[in-house]
């Protein structure tokens, strides 16, 4: 199933109005959607350390999510593979676009697609991103950012975002 509109005709009124309201307002839903801790991260769940940049900030993902985090970039990269060649309903976002903690979809140099939240507004064409599913936070170009599909998509199921944990140092 396609969730992004491909045409090689002009674009009605209305849709874009439907992809203008998508690009102001999915970003901030999406955002929160991805803040929610997957189920099957649970005391006594087995989990890998993903990132860590220091003894007190790491990001852990659930062993038993690995499968369903494969599936994100294969998935995001056939739906963008569907949006040649450009149109004006397509999901690339421009500098003007990009919602400081908005969540995004973000090709990185290898050509892996995952899922970010934008930190701050564009600076000189580059995004400083939050990788929801492996804690890294990286600049990048805004060409490389997308809008991520409808809510009503798998990728955007909670249960694929993994928790960023900071032990209690009580």
């Amino acid at each position: 199933m396609c969730y992004m509109i491909n045409t090689d005709r002009e674009p009605t009124a209305d849709e874009l109005k439907r992809i203008k309201q998508r690009k102001e307002n999915e970003p901030l839903e999406h955002a929160k959607t991805l803040s929610r801790q997957s189920a099957a991260l649970k005391e006594g769940s087995t989990v890998s350390i993903v990132y860590a940049d220091s003894p007190r900030r790491f990001f852990i993902r659930a062993l038993a999510d690995d499968d369903q985090y494969e599936k994100i970039g294969t998935t995001l990269a056939e739906i963008y593979a569907q949006e040649t060649p450009p149109s004006p309903l397509d999901s690339r976002v421009a500098i003007y676009e990009i919602v400081s903690e908005g969540a995004y979809a973000l090709q990185d140099s290898n050509g892996t697609w995952f899922r970010v939240i934008a930190k701050q507004p564009p600076q000189s064409g580059q995004v400083l991103c939050h990788f929801v599913d492996v804690g890294v936070c990286e600049k990048f170009p805004v060409a490389a950012i997308r809008l991520l599909p409808p809510a009503v998509h798998p990728v955007m199921s909670s249960k694929y975002f993994w928790w960023p944990r900071k032990p209690n140092m009580a």
